[in-house]
């Protein structure tokens, strides 16, 4: 690092698997800029303290990972739109001492859906999850124009909650699977360590014509987008929803639309050497 630097880091507990440095740095080369990106261990009620630390220096911004999404927002001097109707950060800039909050996770999941060449607008979405990236991802669609998102979740008071990020929001079933255009699962079942072989909802209720994104990205092909393969399901991993919001932090801490191919690409030979 030089003097020239201007970082940006992500924070988290546990944060040393994170692919958030490859897909930053791959970015900032690209662009031949004098930038790095790190990761920094921050365990749950140490943000504050943290980012005051940062306050006035030279960083660009920060992103912020689980478990630490639901603190950042109370953190925080300023927050977007986005971010105060799911009640959740992932994204922290610097404005020299005022410290902004955003919500990449919600559009980050709507750009990777409409990857496949069809569009939330007037179609019914539903999430499976209400947790901090749920209620972001129901916020995010209800934004972009979807005519119903449904939430099913075991517990209905977090389903509640999350289907109110959205005007459209709702609570409902396993049986609204079947009436679904698009299906997101936020929930970690089918994550390598998590229920491995699990799969948040039975595959034989997803219609033909869904397009279906799965948040988790280790393994990108979970068990819920392997049991959908060979049918007429257009399946996202949830690299390129990790991919899409990354990029979207670039726009925020640096004014640069950023490439997600080299993001990707940076982020699967990642993944290649664990």
């Amino acid at each position: 690092m030089t003097s020239s630097t201007v970082a940006a880091m992500v924070v988290g507990s546990p944060v040393v698997h994170s692919l958030s440095p490859a897909m930053h740095n791959a970015e900032f080369r690209r662009r031949g800029e004098d930038r790095i990106y790190v990761a920094r261990e921050v365990a749950r009620g140490e943000l504050k303290a943290f980012i005051d630390s940062l306050r006035g220096r030279d960083l660009a911004g920060v992103s912020v990972t689980m478990p630490l999404k639901d603190e950042a927002y109370e953190l925080v001097d300023r927050r977007d739109a986005a971010s105060i109707r799911c009640g959740s950060v992932n994204t922290i800039s610097f404005d020299e001492a005022i410290v902004s909050g955003w919500n990449t996770d919600g559009d980050g999941c709507v750009r990777a859906l409409e990857s496949s060449g069809k569009t939330v607008v007037g179609k019914t979405c539903v999430v499976l999850g209400a947790g901090g990236t749920g209620r972001a991802v129901v916020e995010a669609l209800g934004r972009r124009g979807a005519r119903e998102v449904i939430v099913i979740n075991r517990s209905a008071e977090s389903a509640r909650r999350a289907a109110s990020c959205a005007d459209v929001g709702r609570v409902g079933s396993s049986g609204d699977v079947e009436g679904a255009d698009f299906l997101v699962n936020t929930t970690p079942l089918g994550m390598s360590g998590v229920n491995d072989d699990a799969v948040p909802v039975d595959p034989s209720l997803v219609p033909s014509g869904c397009v279906v994104l799965d948040a988790v990205y280790s393994p990108l092909t979970t068990p819920l987008l392997s049991r959908l393969q060979g049918r007429d399901i257009a399946t996202v991993d949830g690299l390129w929803m990790l991919v899409h919001q990354a990029a979207l932090q670039q726009e925020i801490w640096f004014g640069f639309k950023a490439d997600v191919a080299v993001m990707r690409h940076a982020a699967e030979a990642e993944l290649s050497r664990r």
